[in-house]
């Protein structure tokens, strides 16, 4: 669970470098902080309609 700030600010930078905004960053997290894991939060992206290669940085 992302509880921590530092866990906030790290969750932000890795959605930032995959091309969300700051602000839509924050929204995802916040609607998925009970499910507290990233894979929720590429999940939300996902099915908002983003890229999925761009949430995968080996692709």
């Amino acid at each position: 669970m992302l509880t921590q700030t530092h866990s906030y600010a790290h969750t932000v930078r890795l959605l930032h470098l995959c091309g969300v905004e700051k602000n839509e960053a924050l929204l995802i997290i916040r609607n998925n902080e009970k499910a507290g894991t990233l894979k929720a939060m590429i999940w939300t992206l996902e099915k908002d309609g983003h890229n999925e290669s761009r949430l995968d940085p080996h692709k």
